[in-house]
Formats: structure tokens, C-alpha cells, sequence
């Protein structure tokens, strides 16, 4: 709607023109009021805005959620969060972009469009059909993806617009895309023209050039002007709480392990149990698996080895190795299906086929085991201390928290509650991680996210717990080299290492033997010398050396110097109508996807340079992201 109102601006002209303004600006500033109406935690709350189109919490909570299924059960799932939800919002924003690009392009998908290829995908899913093939009700179809699949139908939907969305954009820019016949001829003869060559190709040897000490690496940073410039970075104050702050009371007594024992007894269960497998997810699939095994099972009461028809007739490829025996396991570690027909077995007894996500099994237990107090004793011990240090730790820094406030200083209150505190490194926003906090990989992030001053909330770090601020940031400039003497020191040496290997090159006179081991190819094309990419240089410098000759240096996608001589060359056979129209499309296909990947990238650069949220600018153009609201708390994609 936003942007049909800027449409109707530019159009109109005087008195109509002057109300559709007022118009706007009413339902902008009623828009205005809406949002900063709602509850932060409100599924409908605006968490990022990306040229008028808006990522609500709802969105976040579901892209959230389907991280979390790829991920898996995991035991640092929690510390995990603020990485999944910001790697979640991002998708979300990348999408809102796409979508913008579309329209500034003029491109459109119908729900007829979507509808079409949406059913077309779900037929390509044998369990979704019935038995004429035709596909389910669709509350059968969102049940059985739920299931099998842990995807909605409307998450389906979504991608299947954005794929058409994507490809119209490609097509398009596909179609612009001109194709003179110098580079068609270029690009049959990278993929078709065989070449024999001998070649020799060496590394840098960077850690063979000395350290030269600070005065020349200084003149060395001085002389590479803005080379190690850094944008602005950021030093944290930072508390950390680990085991050691509390010494022995975290350590349980025997009477709480014991109390911890049996209140789990239950879950200390193990079984041992072999199967048989035939695969199946659709009615007819699963109909025939179930007459195979009941012709199997019938073999095994009348006297037949489990273990020689689980080699013989299970579909389970490590059948063939272990010839289906499973070994010990617990509950939770299996399908729940397979669980709860294995674990209702009697020790020797064969089960009727039972049903699983990977479809029918035959069950033999063949033993079934309770785990004592004394095998579990130090599971119990290691899980009391780390349910203790977890609540004292969070107990503590929240004390620090209230103490310090949205923005104090952290040495004071530290100091109170016999909390060390210390300085981070400087760092900048494209830093992969903070030197010594290497495990929380959001931090960088988070912390540029932050105001100066400003206090977060606590973050587990691996093994320990830590609350941190925003102490100071400094300027765009380039460091002084204690702060980045090792970064220049690699630099001077690659530099350095990469001249005398050039130099050994240039005077190797035409003998590859005295530069280092030969490597010989016979009859490979161009673009089957993986080592090389899309480096336009070594393509040219490939393809034009004569036979009989050397190419000139060339350096290889991993940094190595390359040279070969050209022993022989095989010219392609002419090109056909039909394979010139193939090998167009195909550059057109590739170059179409570079263009829009440089036109996101700029439209995401210009995006990121417009300020003001709630602003009249910010209601239409430019990406920005509600800070205030994410922050409220980090995204619990179950709460709703």
C-alpha cells in the first residue's frame, strides 16, 4: 500500500495531488502509532523493516523454529539462541530484499503461479499421493510434512514463491545479457579444447621469512596506506563466573545423588535389540513391507536364524555389517515407534511388524539391562554440578545487573560481589569472533547492536557465564601495530614469500625441473583445472599460449604460483546450432546470477545507510531492525 501511495504522488498533480499527501501522511502517522502501541513481545511487533516490507516476531518464532529441527537435539541448544535468531532474522531480511528487487524489476508471481508449482512439488512426494495418485486433503498433506518432514505447508508455500521469484529475476537478467561471439568462442574452448601440458606449482613460503622486528613492520604498515584500515571497533568490559568462583558447593552429598537416582531410575533403562527393515512411506509402500515381514516373521517362529535373514533381507544398509543388531540403547535415542515395540518385548521374543518414519521393522530383544547407582554416579555428580553453577552463576551476574543498571560501570559492582573484571581487545564489526570469548559466535554481532554503555544480558559461554558492556568505540582508522602486529606480520611475510617465489619463476629460464616436482595432464580441458575458477587471467594466459611454449605465473585459487608448458593442444569440433544455444543459455544463466547477487549487495549497501525506524524514510525505504524490540527478550520461537 506504502508504495502505491508514492506512486500516486509522483502522478498527480495541484489539489489532488496535495490530498493524496494528507492522505499519506494520516495513514503514516496511524501506522506510527500502531506500532509503537504493540507489546515488544507481541507476535505482531515489527522486529526489522526492510524497504516498507516487515519481518514480524511471528515470522522470526517460525524461521526460528525451523533451524532448530535442522540443528537437532543439541546440549547447547540455549546458548545456541541468539545465533539461531540472528541468523534466522537475516534469512528473513535477505527474502524481504529479494522481494524488493523483484518489484523495482517489475516482476511478478501470482497465486496461480504458486499454486501450480506448489502442487507440482507436492506430487514429487510419493507419500503425499493417494492411490490414484492424486494428492491428499490438504490437512493430511500438513500433517504428513509436519511428521516426516518437519515443515508447515505454508513454509512449503513460501519457498516455492521465492524460487519463482528468484527465477523470473534470473530469466530477466538472463535475457539482457548479451553474448558477442568472441566470448562464446572463448567459452567452447575452455569446456572443449583438450590440452597436455607439464606443470610445476608451489606455495608461498611465508613462515621462512624471519620476523624483521617492529621498526620495519611499522614502516611496512605506514607504507600500505589505508591496507589495514579497520571501521569502527569496540572494546567490552567483561565479567565472567565459572565453577572455580564457588569451589566445593556446587559438589553434591551421596544422599542428593541417591535422591537424584531415583527420581530417574526410570530413564537409566538400556536394551539390547536387533531388526529387520523394509523401507516405506506411502499406503502401498507400507502394505507390501508389511507382507514381507510377516512372510519373514513367519521363517523366524518356525526356527530360522534372525541374524541370517537381517543380513539376507533387511534394507538397512549397516544390515550387511551387523547383521541388524543395534546394540544398547536407550530411550530417546531411536524413533519413538521403533522404542516402544522394542522396549515392550519380552528378552528372546520376535514383534509384529512395527511402524517407524523409515517404515516396517521386525524387532528382536535380546536383553534388557537397568544402569546402577554406582554406573551413574558421576553422570549424576557432573549433571548436579552444572544445574548448581548454572543457577548460582545466572544468580550472581543477575545481581550484578540490577546493581550496575541499563548502563553503569562494571569494576565497581564486580568489585562488591568478588567478581574480576576485564577488557576485551579491540574489534571490529567483521571480526569473527572476540579474542578469549571464541565460543559465542553472536557476540560480535550483539555487541555491535549495542549503544556504548550499554549492559547485556547474561550470555553462557562455554563452561562458564558472562555479562559484558560496551565500554568505548574507536574511531575508523588504522591501528597501531601492537594491536595488529600479528595481521601485518602475516601480511609482510605472504608479500615477501610471494616476491621470491615470483622471482624464482622468472628466472627458472624455461626449465620447470629447477623450480620443483612436475605434475603431467594429458587431454583436460581448461574448465576441468578446478584450480583455477573463474580467474579470467589463467584462462587467457591458458588458452593463448602456443603449443611448444611456457604460460606465464599464474597464482591458483589457494595461493599457490603456477606455470606449465603447453605440450600439445586438440582444437574442439565446430559447434552446433544446438549446442551454441545450450552454451548461451548457460553463460546467461551464470551471469544473470552474478548481476543480481551485485544488485542485492548494492541494495542491501544503500538499505543499510538510511537511519530513522520510525521515521517518514523508514516507513518506506532502507533496512533497519528493531533493536529495542529484539532485545525485549531473545526470541523463544515455542512461546506462542
Amino acid at each position: 500500500m506504502l508504495r502505491d501511495f508514492r506512486k500516486v504522488i509522483k502522478s498527480s498533480k495541484g489539489l489532488t495531488g496535495s490530498l493524496m499527501i494528507v492522505l499519506s501522511l494520516a495513514f503514516l502517522a496511524y501506522l506510527g502509532t500502531a506500532f509503537q502501541t504493540t507489546h515488544p513481545d507481541s507476535p505482531e511487533v515489527v522486529l526489522a523493516r526492510v524497504y516498507g516490507r516487515d519481518v514480524r516476531r511471528r515470522d522470526l518464532n517460525e524461521a526460528m523454529q525451523r533451524m532448530i529441527q535442522q540443528f537437532g537435539a543439541r546440549d547447547n541448544l540455549e546458548s545456541m539462541m541468539p545465533f539461531i535468531q540472528q541468523q534466522a532474522l537475516s534469512q528473513l531480511m535477505n527474502l524481504k530484499l529479494t522481494e524488493e528487487l523483484a518489484d523495482r524489476h517489475g516482476v511478478v508471481v501470482t497465486d496461480a503461479e504458486v499454486r501450480d508449482s506448489l502442487a507440482a512439488e507436492l506430487r514429487t512426494i510419493p507419500l503425499l499421493l493417494d492411490a490414484n495418485g492424486q494428492l491428499l486433503p490438504v490437512a493430511e498433506i500438513r500433517s504428513l510434512l509436519a511428521q516426516y518432514f518437519n515443515v508447515s505447508l505454508k513454509n512449503f508455500e513460501e519457498s516455492v514463491r521465492s524460487n519463482l521469484i528468484i527465477g523470473k529475476l534470473q530469466s530477466q537478467a538472463a535475457a539482457l545479457t548479451p553474448i558477442d561471439e568472441a566470448w562464446l568462442n572463448e567459452e567452447y574452448r575452455a569446456r572443449n579444447e583438450k590440452i597436455s601440458f607439464e606443470s610445476v606449482s608451489l606455495s608461498p613460503a611465508t613462515m621462512a621469512v624471519p620476523d624483521p622486528g617492529d621498526e620495519v613492520l611499522d614502516t611496512f604498515l605506514k607504507a600500505s596506506g589505508d591496507r589495514f584500515q579497520q571501521g569502527p571497533r569496540r572494546v567490552l568490559q567483561i565479567v565472567s563466573v565459572d565453577q572455580s568462583n564457588f569451589g566445593d558447593s556446587l559438589v553434591p552429598d551421596e544422599t542428593t545423588l541417591q535422591s537424584a537416582f531415583d527420581a530417574k531410575k526410570s530413564g537409566y533403562l538400556e536394551i539390547r535389540a536387533s531388526h529387520i527393515l523394509v523401507r516405506g512411506t506411502t499406503p502401498e509402500e507400507l502394505e507390501a513391507a508389511q507382507e514381507k515381514l510377516n512372510k519373514i516373521r513367519a521363517k523366524l517362529v518356525a526356527g530360522a536364524d534372525f541374524a541370517s535373514l537381517a543380513e539376507a533381507e533387511s534394507e538397512d544398509p549397516s544390515a550387511k555389517a551387523n547383521k541388524g543388531d543395534l546394540g544398547w540403547f536407550r530411550d530417546g535415542v531411536m524413533d519413538k515407534g521403533f522404542w516402544d515395540g522394542a522396549v515392550a518385548l519380552n528378552k528372546g521374543e520376535v514383534s509384529q511388524p512395527v511402524k517407524s518414519m523409515y517404515g516396517l521393522h521386525l524387532i528382536k530383544l535380546h536383553d534388557r539391562r537397568d544402569r546402577s547407582f554406582d554406573e551413574v554416579k558421576q553422570e549424576l555428580t557432573s549433571e548436579i554440578i552444572n544445574e548448581r553453577f548454572s543457577a548460582k552463576a545466572k544468580e550472581k551476574l543477575e545481581q550484578l545487573r540490577k546493581r550496575v543498571g541499563e548502563k553503569g560501570d562494571l569494576s565497581a559492582a564486580a568489585a562488591s560481589l568478588g567478581l574480576k573484571v576485564t577488557n576485551s581487545d579491540p574489534f571490529s564489526s567483521d571480526a569473527p569472533t572476540v579474542t578469549g570469548l571464541e565460543a559465542i559466535r553472536s557476540l560480535v554481532s550483539d555487541a555491535f547492536s549495542m549503544s556504548v554503555g550499554q549492559v547485556s544480558q547474561i550470555v553462557s559461554a562455554s563452561g562458564r557465564f558472562i555479562v559484558y558492556r560496551v565500554h568505548r568505540e574507536l574511531p575508523i582508522a588504522v591501528p597501531p601495530l601492537k594491536e595488529i602486529r600479528t595481521k601485518v606480520l602475516d601480511a609482510y611475510r605472504l608479500e615477501e614469500a610471494r616476491n621470491k617465489l615470483l622471482t624464482m619463476f622468472n628466472d627458472a629460464e624455461g626449465y620447470l625441473s629447477t623450480i620443483g616436482p612436475i605434475e603431467v595432464k594429458a587431454g583436460q580441458t581448461f574448465a576441468e583445472m578446478s584450480d583455477f575458477a573463474d580467474n579470467s587471467l589463467a584462462r587467457q594466459t591458458v588458452l593463448e599460449t602456443p603449443a611448444g611454449s611456457l604460460t606465464k605465473a599464474v597464482w591458483t585459487k589457494d595461493g599457490k604460483l603456477w606455470m606449465a608448458r603447453i605440450k600439445e593442444r586438440v582444437p574442439p569440433a565446430p559447434i552446433t546450432a544446438g549446442q551454441r544455444t545450450e552454451l548461451i543459455k548457460d553463460i546467461q544463466s551464470k551471469e544473470s546470477m552474478k548481476l543480481l547477487e551485485a544488485e542485492l549487495k548494492d541494495l542491501s549497501n544503500k538499505g543499510n545507510m538510511r537511519m530513522g525506524f520510525n521515521s517518514l524514510w523508514g516507513r518506506l525505504n532502507g533496512i533497519y531492525v528493531n533493536d529495542d524490540a529484539l532485545k525485549s527478550r531473545t526470541a523463544d520461537p515455542f512461546d506462542e
